[in-house]
Protein backbone atom coordinates (compact mmCIF):
# COMPACT_ATOMS: atom_id res chain seq x y z
CA UNK A 1 0.00 0.00 0.00
CA UNK A 2 1.25 3.44 -0.91
CA UNK A 3 1.65 5.75 1.75
CA UNK A 4 4.00 8.39 0.85
CA UNK A 5 2.86 12.07 -0.20
CA UNK A 6 4.95 14.48 -1.80
CA UNK A 7 4.56 17.95 -1.48
CA UNK A 8 5.95 21.15 -2.77
CA UNK A 9 6.38 24.90 -1.67
CA UNK A 10 7.46 27.67 -3.43
CA UNK A 11 7.98 30.44 -1.49
CA UNK A 12 9.52 33.81 -2.23
CA UNK A 13 13.32 33.49 -1.42
CA UNK A 14 13.41 29.16 -1.41
CA UNK A 15 11.91 26.25 -3.44
CA UNK A 16 11.32 22.83 -0.72
CA UNK A 17 10.54 19.64 -1.90
CA UNK A 18 9.75 17.25 0.96
CA UNK A 19 8.15 13.31 0.86
CA UNK A 20 6.51 12.58 3.86
CA UNK A 21 5.05 8.68 5.27
CA UNK A 22 1.15 9.45 6.14
CA UNK A 23 1.39 7.14 8.64
CA UNK A 24 4.37 7.29 10.55
CA UNK A 25 4.74 11.36 10.06
CA UNK A 26 8.15 10.68 8.84
CA UNK A 27 9.99 12.87 6.37
CA UNK A 28 11.43 10.49 3.94
CA UNK A 29 13.38 12.83 1.94
CA UNK A 30 13.45 16.89 1.55
CA UNK A 31 15.19 19.44 -0.77
CA UNK A 32 15.60 22.78 -0.90
CA UNK A 33 16.99 25.24 -3.29
CA UNK A 34 17.12 28.94 -3.41
CA UNK A 35 15.28 31.16 -5.96
CA UNK A 36 17.28 34.42 -5.35
CA UNK A 37 18.52 34.17 -9.27
CA UNK A 38 15.13 34.46 -10.04
CA UNK A 39 14.47 37.65 -9.33
CA UNK A 40 13.91 40.62 -12.12
CA UNK A 41 16.45 43.06 -12.05
CA UNK A 42 15.16 46.69 -13.01
CA UNK A 43 15.42 50.19 -12.53
CA UNK A 44 11.71 50.27 -11.05
CA UNK A 45 12.04 49.91 -7.64
CA UNK A 46 8.44 49.27 -7.18
CA UNK A 47 8.65 45.98 -9.56
CA UNK A 48 8.77 43.01 -8.10
CA UNK A 49 9.11 39.56 -10.72
CA UNK A 50 10.50 36.71 -10.88
CA UNK A 51 11.65 34.49 -13.54
CA UNK A 52 9.31 31.64 -13.89
CA UNK A 53 11.58 30.02 -16.02
CA UNK A 54 14.28 29.93 -13.77
CA UNK A 55 11.65 28.85 -10.93
CA UNK A 56 10.86 25.94 -12.83
CA UNK A 57 14.00 24.63 -13.48
CA UNK A 58 15.03 24.89 -9.47
CA UNK A 59 11.72 22.45 -9.16
CA UNK A 60 12.71 20.41 -11.46
CA UNK A 61 16.68 19.61 -10.30
CA UNK A 62 14.72 19.24 -6.83
CA UNK A 63 12.48 16.33 -8.54
CA UNK A 64 15.38 15.04 -10.31
CA UNK A 65 16.86 14.25 -6.85
CA UNK A 66 13.82 12.12 -6.02
CA UNK A 67 14.76 8.38 -4.93
CA UNK A 68 13.14 6.45 -7.78
CA UNK A 69 12.18 3.72 -4.96
CA UNK A 70 10.24 6.87 -3.50
CA UNK A 71 8.41 7.51 -6.08
CA UNK A 72 7.00 4.42 -6.92
CA UNK A 73 5.29 4.73 -3.20
CA UNK A 74 3.86 8.71 -3.66
CA UNK A 75 -0.35 8.21 -3.49
CA UNK A 76 -0.80 11.96 -3.54
CA UNK A 77 0.73 15.49 -4.33
CA UNK A 78 0.03 19.00 -2.57
CA UNK A 79 1.22 21.87 -3.48
CA UNK A 80 1.62 25.61 -1.83
CA UNK A 81 3.42 28.68 -1.98
CA UNK A 82 3.67 32.80 -1.87
CA UNK A 83 -0.25 34.09 -1.73
CA UNK A 84 -1.16 36.98 -3.83
CA UNK A 85 1.10 37.00 -6.75
CA UNK A 86 0.14 36.37 -10.27
CA UNK A 87 1.29 34.45 -13.74
CA UNK A 88 -0.47 34.25 -17.02
CA UNK A 89 -0.10 31.07 -19.28
CA UNK A 90 -1.67 29.67 -22.36
CA UNK A 91 -2.68 26.64 -21.94
CA UNK A 92 -2.08 24.88 -24.79
CA UNK A 93 1.52 26.23 -25.47
CA UNK A 94 2.78 26.64 -21.78
CA UNK A 95 3.93 30.11 -22.61
CA UNK A 96 3.64 32.03 -19.29
CA UNK A 97 4.98 35.43 -18.50
CA UNK A 98 7.02 36.38 -15.50
CA UNK A 99 5.57 36.40 -11.69
CA UNK A 100 4.23 39.62 -10.30
CA UNK A 101 4.78 39.04 -6.62
CA UNK A 102 2.71 40.09 -3.27
CA UNK A 103 6.14 42.34 -2.42
CA UNK A 104 5.41 44.05 -6.15
CA UNK A 105 4.22 48.50 -5.40
CA UNK A 106 3.56 49.71 -8.72
CA UNK A 107 -0.42 49.96 -7.54
CA UNK A 108 -0.58 52.67 -5.24
CA UNK A 109 -2.66 54.04 -3.64
CA UNK A 110 -4.10 56.53 -5.82
CA UNK A 111 -4.33 53.59 -8.52
CA UNK A 112 -6.33 51.74 -5.95
CA UNK A 113 -8.31 54.17 -5.34
CA UNK A 114 -9.50 54.61 -9.29
CA UNK A 115 -10.52 50.93 -10.10
CA UNK A 116 -14.01 50.94 -11.11
CA UNK A 117 -14.88 48.05 -8.81
CA UNK A 118 -14.15 48.23 -4.71
CA UNK A 119 -13.27 44.68 -3.51
CA UNK A 120 -14.75 43.00 -0.55
CA UNK A 121 -12.41 41.72 0.35
CA UNK A 122 -8.27 42.94 1.38
CA UNK A 123 -6.70 44.58 -1.46
CA UNK A 124 -3.48 45.96 -1.77
CA UNK A 125 -0.74 46.10 -4.00
CA UNK A 126 0.45 43.12 -5.34
CA UNK A 127 -2.61 41.09 -5.02
CA UNK A 128 -3.32 39.01 -7.95
CA UNK A 129 -6.80 41.34 -8.76
CA UNK A 130 -5.23 44.53 -8.48
CA UNK A 131 -1.77 43.37 -11.03
CA UNK A 132 -4.12 42.26 -13.59
CA UNK A 133 -6.05 45.74 -13.56
CA UNK A 134 -2.90 47.29 -13.42
CA UNK A 135 -1.07 45.50 -16.86
CA UNK A 136 -4.64 45.80 -18.59
CA UNK A 137 -4.06 49.37 -18.12
CA UNK A 138 -0.48 50.16 -19.05
CA UNK A 139 -1.38 47.50 -21.87
CA UNK A 140 1.05 44.66 -20.63
CA UNK A 141 -1.32 41.59 -20.60
CA UNK A 142 0.11 39.11 -24.28
CA UNK A 143 -3.02 38.04 -26.00
CA UNK A 144 -2.34 34.79 -26.28
CA UNK A 145 -2.47 33.89 -22.06
CA UNK A 146 -5.81 32.45 -21.36
CA UNK A 147 -5.08 31.73 -17.86
CA UNK A 148 -3.82 32.79 -14.82
CA UNK A 149 -3.00 32.00 -11.24
CA UNK A 150 -0.46 32.16 -8.38
CA UNK A 151 2.94 30.55 -9.02
CA UNK A 152 1.66 27.11 -7.27
CA UNK A 153 -1.79 27.54 -9.20
CA UNK A 154 0.47 27.25 -12.54
CA UNK A 155 2.40 24.48 -11.02
CA UNK A 156 -0.15 22.29 -10.41
CA UNK A 157 -1.72 23.05 -13.81
CA UNK A 158 1.98 21.87 -15.30
CA UNK A 159 1.76 18.41 -13.29
CA UNK A 160 -2.07 17.91 -13.75
CA UNK A 161 -2.82 19.45 -17.29
CA UNK A 162 -5.57 21.75 -15.41
CA UNK A 163 -6.03 23.70 -12.62
CA UNK A 164 -9.00 24.76 -9.89
CA UNK A 165 -7.84 27.45 -7.71
CA UNK A 166 -8.29 27.37 -3.82
CA UNK A 167 -10.34 29.35 -2.20
CA UNK A 168 -7.82 31.07 0.01
CA UNK A 169 -5.50 31.93 -2.97
CA UNK A 170 -8.57 33.47 -4.66
CA UNK A 171 -9.15 35.33 -1.61
CA UNK A 172 -5.48 36.63 -1.56
CA UNK A 173 -6.07 38.24 -4.45
CA UNK A 174 -9.09 40.14 -3.90
CA UNK A 175 -12.52 40.71 -5.32
CA UNK A 176 -13.43 37.77 -4.07
CA UNK A 177 -16.79 36.83 -2.74
CA UNK A 178 -15.82 34.41 0.09
CA UNK A 179 -19.41 33.87 1.47
CA UNK A 180 -20.49 32.74 -2.18
CA UNK A 181 -17.55 30.98 -2.67
CA UNK A 182 -16.84 32.89 -6.32
CA UNK A 183 -15.25 36.00 -8.34
CA UNK A 184 -16.93 39.32 -7.41
CA UNK A 185 -20.11 39.47 -9.76
CA UNK A 186 -19.40 43.19 -10.35
CA UNK A 187 -16.22 42.02 -12.64
CA UNK A 188 -17.97 40.69 -14.49
CA UNK A 189 -20.68 43.52 -15.22
CA UNK A 190 -17.40 45.53 -16.19
CA UNK A 191 -16.89 43.09 -18.96
CA UNK A 192 -20.76 43.66 -19.74
CA UNK A 193 -20.49 46.80 -20.08
CA UNK A 194 -17.83 46.28 -22.45
CA UNK A 195 -15.27 48.21 -19.95
CA UNK A 196 -11.91 46.59 -20.91
CA UNK A 197 -10.22 47.83 -17.36
CA UNK A 198 -10.18 43.92 -16.24
CA UNK A 199 -9.04 40.43 -18.11
CA UNK A 200 -12.41 38.47 -16.13
CA UNK A 201 -11.71 35.57 -18.88
CA UNK A 202 -8.55 35.23 -17.75
CA UNK A 203 -10.19 34.37 -14.01
CA UNK A 204 -9.67 30.54 -13.19
CA UNK A 205 -12.10 28.21 -11.42
CA UNK A 206 -12.52 28.31 -7.79
CA UNK A 207 -12.90 25.54 -5.03
CA UNK A 208 -12.69 24.90 -1.47
CA UNK A 209 -9.05 23.17 -0.51
CA UNK A 210 -8.93 19.51 -0.94
CA UNK A 211 -10.72 19.98 -4.16
CA UNK A 212 -9.01 16.76 -6.66
CA UNK A 213 -7.80 18.02 -9.81
CA UNK A 214 -6.53 14.51 -11.15
CA UNK A 215 -5.65 10.92 -10.49
CA UNK A 216 -2.39 11.17 -12.40
CA UNK A 217 1.08 13.49 -12.26
CA UNK A 218 3.36 14.43 -14.95
CA UNK A 219 6.57 15.52 -13.23
CA UNK A 220 8.68 18.44 -14.71
CA UNK A 221 11.01 15.63 -15.68
CA UNK A 222 8.25 13.51 -17.58
CA UNK A 223 7.97 11.01 -14.29
CA UNK A 224 4.93 10.05 -14.10
CA UNK A 225 2.92 9.35 -10.87
CA UNK A 226 0.62 6.89 -10.60
CA UNK A 227 -0.87 9.38 -7.66
CA UNK A 228 -3.63 12.15 -7.05
CA UNK A 229 -3.15 15.85 -6.60
CA UNK A 230 -5.25 18.56 -5.38
CA UNK A 231 -5.66 22.22 -6.21
CA UNK A 232 -2.78 24.65 -4.21
CA UNK A 233 -2.87 25.45 -1.07
CA UNK A 234 -1.52 28.91 0.67
CA UNK A 235 1.67 28.43 2.42
CA UNK A 236 0.45 30.34 5.23
CA UNK A 237 -2.47 27.87 5.57
CA UNK A 238 -0.36 24.70 4.93
CA UNK A 239 1.49 25.64 7.48
CA UNK A 240 -0.74 26.22 9.88
CA UNK A 241 -2.34 22.71 9.01
CA UNK A 242 1.05 20.93 9.46
CA UNK A 243 0.73 21.52 12.80
CA UNK A 244 -2.92 20.87 13.31
CA UNK A 245 -3.32 16.50 14.37
CA UNK A 246 -7.15 16.38 14.62
CA UNK A 247 -10.11 17.97 12.88
CA UNK A 248 -10.92 19.08 16.59
CA UNK A 249 -7.38 21.69 16.42
CA UNK A 250 -7.62 24.87 16.02
CA UNK A 251 -4.09 26.41 15.51
CA UNK A 252 -3.29 30.72 15.64
CA UNK A 253 -0.73 32.36 13.56
CA UNK A 254 1.16 35.19 15.00
CA UNK A 255 2.95 37.14 12.37
CA UNK A 256 5.65 39.81 12.62
CA UNK A 257 9.28 39.45 11.22
CA UNK A 258 8.82 35.29 11.96
CA UNK A 259 5.74 33.04 12.14
CA UNK A 260 4.83 31.67 15.12
CA UNK A 261 2.11 28.82 15.26
CA UNK A 262 0.37 28.18 18.84
CA UNK A 263 -1.76 24.93 18.48
CA UNK A 264 -4.67 25.16 20.68
CA UNK A 265 -5.98 21.42 21.41
CA UNK A 266 -10.33 21.74 21.73
CA UNK A 267 -11.54 19.71 25.10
Amino acid sequence: MKNLILGVDIGTSSVKVVILNSLSGHIEHQESYSTSSAKIKSNNPKLDEQDVKIILEIVNKAFDCLPPNLLKQIRAVQICGQMHGVVLWNKSTRTHSNLITWQDERCDENFLKSLPVKSKSDLSSGFGCASLFWLTKNNQINPEFDSAGTIHDYLTFLLAGKNVMSDQNALSWGFFDLHKNKWQDELFSILELKCESFPGHLLPKTDKPGFKISDCVTLLNSVKLDAEIFNALGDLQASVLSCLEKQTDCGILVQKSKNAINTLIKE
